[in-house]
């Protein structure tokens, strides 16, 4: 979790433009899904991702603070569709260099029940990977 405050004076600044403080996923998207299937989550990770970076430009010193707001922000969206459900989100921002990464994840779960998701969006010379666990409480 976050441990500076994003909303504070020291709050990030990137291409002149300040990070917004609160966003939200639209009400309409929530409503429009009452299953967290795999185009909801895509939706719901772009939506952050664009929230919270904007049109800003890739900055070091704002990665740590955007990427615990976009974490922050789909485990709430998460939470307010569906509370009978555990959520584990990652939020990593890597500039994009055409330098190569990988990353792997494995888990033990009841597949019937539990899921996973993980995108990669390219924004503003950078990329966002993202991953949402779902497991049944």
């Amino acid at each position: 979790m976050a441990t500076a405050n994003p909303n504070g004076p020291d709050s990030p600044t990137a291409s002149n433009k300040t990070v917004p403080h609160d966003s939200a996923i639209d009400n309409a998207l929530l409503v429009s899904h009452n299953t967290l299937d795999e185009d909801f989550i895509k939706e719901i990770v772009e939506k952050a991702v664009d929230d919270v970076i904007q049109d800003a430009t890739y900055s070091h010193d704002a990665t740590n603070v955007w990427a615990n707001k976009i974490a922050e922000l789909l485990v709430r969206t998460l939470v307010n569709v569906d509370r009978d459900n555990k959520y584990i989100v990652t939020s990593m921002i890597v500039q994009n260099l055409r330098q190569g990464m990988r990353s792997a994840t494995s888990c033990f779960w009841n597949a019937q029940t539990d899921n996973g998701y993980s995108l990669t969006r390219e924004k503003n010379g950078m990329y966002v990977i993202t991953t949402v666990f779902i497991c049944k409480a």
